[in-house]
């Protein structure tokens, strides 16, 4: 009797740390932060932590930062030109350098955190609209990498600048056109994507000729592929 009642002790044992573990699970603490408790809109399109521990969040009405208790909302005022450039934010990346970006429905902005100001950066030379920015990634030689609505652009940094994190003087590099996507994996690497034409590795330089792999989406079901090198 007792070692029968020892096997099925055991037996059960698992079947009890199965049922604990699955409680556990399902009684996890969240709890929803809406706009009762101060965020700005409730469409989250983006969300990070920065090095100081805030939180970001990039909603269709204004970029908001959360120190855990309260909302910080910054929205766009006609009026002052030092305010972020659209309400309807999609995008916010901070980069190596403690830097925040911010892309909008109508460009890119760079946060100045002394200030709490924003910085226009304009992406083409005659300063036209360059469509709204869906991804900010950052490559192994520091430069920032924009993808949206309008195609793909490279911000190449050189060096000066002023003190206190100020932007460092940049040259624009265009690259693709049409709805852009891009990211960075966990080696480093670059992938992009145009919708419904090309995916495509990048292998940046800082200096010279970065390079892209293209795959053609169309070729892909025949089982060819393309690559071929932008400057």
């Amino acid at each position: 009797m007792i070692r029968t009642l020892r096997v099925i002790l055991l037996l059960l044992v698992p079947y009890v740390q199965g049922v604990a573990a699955q409680f556990d699970t399902l009684a996890l603490p969240f709890r929803a932060v809406t706009i009762e408790d101060g965020l700005s809109q409730g469409m989250v399109n983006h969300i990070t932590q920065d090095r100081y521990g805030f939180m970001w969040f990039a909603t269709k009405d204004g970029l908001n930062r959360y120190d855990g208790y309260d909302f910080t909302v910054y929205r766009h005022d006609p009026e002052d030109s030092t305010t972020v450039r659209d309400n309807f934010v999609h995008a916010v990346f901070e980069d190596r350098e403690g830097r925040l970006w911010v892309g909008t429905s109508t460009g890119l902005d760079l946060f100045d955190r002394r200030t709490e100001s924003f910085v226009h950066i304009s992406l083409r030379p005659q300063g036209e609209d360059v469509g709204y920015v869906l991804n900010i990634v950052q490559d192994d030689h520091g430069d920032i990498w924009i993808a949206g609505s309008a195609g793909l652009a490279k911000l190449t940094f050189g060096t000066g600048g002023t003190d206190k994190g100020a932007l460092p003087p940049y040259v624009v590099k265009r690259y693709a056109t049409g709805h852009t996507n891009i990211c960075r994996d966990r080696d480093g690497t670059l992938w992009g994507a145009q919708h419904q034409l090309y995916s495509y590795r990048i292998k940046p330089r800082h200096d010279g000729f970065d390079s892209l792999d293209t795959l053609d989406l169309e070729d892909l079901e025949e089982g060819t592929a393309g690559a071929f090198p932008v400057g």
